[in-house]
């Protein structure tokens, strides 16, 4: 069966670039070279998140509310 979970992520940007991070699914952050590029790899290393956390049999996180900030989805 397959499923889509959509998070909220958070976004800071510096002089290297983007860094995403999802506040619900902890440890799942990733970097890119501008806001469209963290978005993508924020995508895949939320992906692998979750698919690890079902694999150790772990509940998956339920998705907080945007409010305001950019949503990421995975297929799993």
């Amino acid at each position: 069966m397959t499923v889509t979970l959509t998070y909220p992520a958070e976004l800071k940007t510096d002089a290297d670039g983007v860094t995403i991070a999802f506040p619900d699914v902890p440890g799942a952050t990733a970097w890119g070279v501008d806001e469209d590029d963290a978005l993508r790899n924020g995508a895949d290393i939320l992906r692998t998140a979750l698919l690890e956390m079902q694999a150790e049999g772990v509940a998956l996180p339920v998705p907080g509310e945007a409010h305001e900030r950019p949503m990421v989805s995975a297929t799993l």
